[in-house]
């Protein structure tokens, strides 16, 4: 999946950092973020401003429509665009020749545009890199499907009904399990994570009959074990995710055979098998790289 940078976000970088290009070289350099050599995307340049290059790209990024005349008047004409930046790029080397690029406000936009240029940058590569290593769907036998159903075929034939709270802030999660605990309803607390939503919008935290393939991990043996009724500690999960579980019901399904979810656990097996070689893939990443956490310890 191919993701471009948000329009917001350029909008922001492109003046900031572009209102930098004209600082001293040697500050410039100390200034620099370290990074990998890469070949750079070839730039049209349409001008130079005392050796300071004004690319085609940025004319277009920075073309005003209509709009910016109050909604009358023809376009900004890509002449006219070049000549406003050229303007813009003499005004913003002077600001830098009187100091005005030391500004402390202006400092913390410029870091925080830069921290997102970085952020950005560092996802997509990460997702090209996902692309570009996809893994390949690992042969599942019948026999290896077999074996699986067997070995779970009591949890494969049950359905599991829960409800769930699931909150990001861990000691948010841990108030509400305290008011569980403390007598309130199991719904009563979880319908408050939802205050804002109308009568109409039902019972979001009722993630109704579930099949063991549709059980996030984090809790799949728990929903299993725990008893019809019972609400469990705070469960943690990845990307920062706290649980509390409810197992409202449990039913059998005896029609689910094996033929009839040879499929599912076919696709199930084939992902834990891709889940399990990426995992790897960034544990190697890991172990080769040189990581120091400043001050010593991560934050």
């Amino acid at each position: 999946m191919t993701h471009r940078a948000p329009p917001s976000l350029l909008l922001v970088l492109l003046p900031l950092l572009g209102a930098c290009r004209s600082a001293p070289p040697q500050a410039r350099a100390a200034e620099a973020t370290p990074a990998q050599p890469a070949t750079p995307v070839a730039a049209e340049v349409l001008a130079t401003v005392n050796g300071v290059a004004i690319t085609r790209q940025e004319v277009v990024g920075a073309a005003r429509g209509p709009s910016a005349h109050g909604g009358t008047g023809a376009a900004e004409t890509p002449a006219e665009t070049l000549e406003r930046l050229i303007q813009e790029e003499l005004r913003a080397q002077r600001a830098a020749r009187m100091g005005l690029d030391r500004d402390p406000t202006f400092r913390a936009d410029l870091a925080r545009a830069e921290a997102s240029l970085r952020g950005w940058r560092r996802t997509q590569l990460a997702t090209l890199l996902d692309t570009h290593e996809q893994v390949a769907r690992p042969e599942v036998s019948e026999a290896e499907a077999r074996a699986f159903y067997d070995a779970n075929v009591p949890r494969i034939r049950t359905e599991v009904r829960v409800a769930q709270i699931l909150l990001r802030d861990e000691a948010a999660i841990a108030r509400a399990l305290a008011e569980v605990r403390g007598g309130t309803a199991f719904e009563e607390v979880a319908r408050r994570q939802f205050a804002s939503l109308p009568p109409a919008a039902g019972r979001p935290w009722d993630l109704g009959y579930l099949r063991w393939n549709l059980l996030p991990a984090a809790w799949r043996d728990l929903a299993y074990t725990l008893p019809v009724g019972q609400t469990s500690d705070v469960l943690r999960g990845p990307n920062n995710r706290f649980w509390i579980i409810n197992v409202v019901d449990r039913r059998e399904r005896p029609e689910l055979t094996f033929e009839a979810m040879r499929v599912a656990i076919t696709q199930t097996l084939q992902e834990e098998r891709r889940l399990a070689v990426r995992t790897g893939e960034r544990e190697d990443l890991r172990r080769d790289a040189r990581i120091v956490y400043v001050g010593g310890r991560a934050p």
